[in-house]
């Protein structure tokens, strides 16, 4: 989603550029303050978004990894994957 937000983020941006800043009012301040600092956020999240997915998703799998280990050892190793269906 990150990745989504950032892509359009630079597509606003790069759609602007195109026809000359043509919508932006307010001088200098609608540009910094508006366009800029409303956007900013869009730009910056995924450096911290993106690598905490990472994280989660390692966790995620060594955490079924440890659970599928500890099945097969006591010989349950047939037994149904723990995987949750959205109704």
């Amino acid at each position: 989603m990150c990745v989504g937000l950032t892509y359009l983020t630079g597509s606003f941006f790069v759609s602007e550029w195109h026809v000359g800043w043509a919508h932006i009012q307010q001088g200098a301040v609608g540009f910094w303050l508006k366009f800029v600092g409303l956007n900013l956020p869009w730009l910056v999240a995924p450096i911290f978004c993106i690598p905490a997915a990472i994280l989660e998703l390692g966790h995620l799998y060594r955490a079924e990894g440890r659970r599928a280990a500890l099945a097969e050892r006591a010989g349950l190793a047939a037994a149904a994957p723990r995987v949750r269906v959205a109704a």
